[in-house]
């Protein structure tokens, strides 16, 4: 197996490869109350390149570190969390990984290897200078996990791949040890009782598409009552309607004269009144404010708040890439962000995409978009999606259909949609 940790190609061949076209994915891992706990995190070669191996490994990492990782990027793409950056094992031999900060990023190492060998001998000298390591269970036998575990900061569990019960209550006996990673886990179902019987983190679970209700859950009041307001502004009821609607809710009454007394606002007098505040602020910033809100009102943070920090990523990437196309207008802006905040919506109200659309006013384009990715709005919110998977063709082919935009431009916008969403810690708490 050895064979399979074979030297890529030197370092020195990293200064070509920093402007390659890279492709970022990245998805939520949470814990087991569903609280955002870290990022998945891969980068792939751009634009259609066809190389395959550890050659195309490296020149992948050696683009992200240049374009994603340098600078401000670590801030705006992980935040408070830690990112798990999927790894080739046949490219840790690489330099390049002491550039990452221990602890902040987590290597997490794919491919069968010999715990014998020189694949080995490098991750324990990674775990040595500090950095966390993660594994793949299923590129390890009972022997090499034994051999493997002291230097384990996680262990991964593909549930797309059969793990007995037997073996999964062998690995729970490892709490405490190592942190138990369960991937793929695409259903609430199977959500709850992994974390009931002790699986630390997750990834895949929170944004599988909905196909049951649960009937035993209802809607949260406070989201109902944003719901509510969302629709009065879309069926454009006047301020002293949404002044009233809002003043039923003392913390929303609150939170909007924070906002638009903030210093961010750039107010010169205090506003005092609600309906002072609905002027200030503009029905269609106050739109995209409750829009937020649906997804910030909740028992966790901002920060720890999975849907939030998807939805608005979604919302500001698509309303970036719609500002870059040719000859848009505010109008295609505004519903790009729409869509994408709304992409998701089915999910706080527990039902369906189609009834979760039915009891919103929206335009067609809009509809179409988030019922059958039809249309441009359709195709950028395929795109922003994809951004989530590991599917690196889908990817490619989406990026055709918005190839007005060049792949390292897109990665620019997709950053800045980060940052953007990070920002909403305060502005939205």
């Amino acid at each position: 197996m050895e064979s399979n940790t074979q030297s890529p190609p030197g370092d020195a061949d990293k200064t070509d490869a920093v402007d390659d076209p890279v492709i970022l994915k990245r998805q939520a891992i949470v814990d087991g109350k569903g609280r955002l706990a870290a990022y998945d995190l891969s980068l792939e070669l751009g634009e259609g390149e066809a190389e395959q191996g550890p050659g195309a490994a490296l020149r992948a990492l050696a683009g992200g570190l240049n374009q994603v990782f340098s600078g401000a990027g670590f801030d705006a793409l992980l935040g408070q969390f830690p990112g798990y950056l999927h790894l080739d094992v046949r490219v840790i031999t690489s330099g390049m990984l002491e550039v990452l900060p221990p602890r902040k990023v987590v290597l997490a190492i794919k491919g069968a290897f010999d715990t014998n060998g020189v694949a080995m001998t490098r991750i324990r000298d990674l775990s040595q200078r500090g950095h966390w390591i993660s594994l793949d269970f299923h590129d390890l036998d009972q022997e090499q996990l034994r051999t493997a575990l002291p230097v384990l900061k996680t262990l991964a569990l593909d549930f797309e791949r059969p793990i007995s019960d037997t073996t999964l209550k062998s690995l729970l006996g490892l709490r405490g040890k190592i942190a138990l990673l369960a991937r793929n886990v695409t259903h609430d179902s199977q959500f709850k009782d992994l974390s009931a019987r002790g699986i630390d983190l997750f990834q895949g679970f929170y944004f599988a598409p909905q196909t049951t209700v649960d009937t035993s859950r209802s809607l949260n009041p406070g989201k109902a009552q944003l719901l509510r307001l969302l629709t009065l502004i879309l069926e454009d009821a006047d301020n002293q309607k949404l002044g009233d609607e809002i003043k039923r809710n003392p913390t929303l009454s609150f939170n909007l004269l924070r906002l638009v007394n903030s210093a961010a606002s750039g107010n010169l007098r205090v506003i005092t009144s609600v309906q002072q505040a609905i002027v200030q602020l503009g029905r269609r910033q106050l739109q995209r404010w409750l829009n937020l809100m649906l997804f910030a009102s909740g028992e966790s943070g901002t920060a720890q708040n999975p849907m939030l920090q998807v939805a608005a990523t979604r919302a500001r990437f698509m309303e970036l890439m719609a500002e870059a196309r040719p000859q848009s207008n505010q109008q295609d802006k505004d519903e790009a962000f729409v869509t994408g905040v709304l992409s998701l919506v089915h999910m706080l109200l527990n039902t369906t995409p189609q009834v979760a659309v039915d009891a919103i006013p929206l335009a067609p384009e809009v509809r179409a978009a988030l019922l059958t990715r039809e249309g441009r709005l359709g195709n950028l919110l395929a795109l922003a999606e994809s951004l989530e998977t590991s599917d690196s063709g889908r990817t490619q082919n989406l990026w055709q259909l918005v190839s007005y935009v060049p792949m390292k431009r897109m990665l620019e916008l997709q950053m800045e949609a980060f940052h953007w969403a990070r920002s909403l810690e305060t502005a939205a708490a």
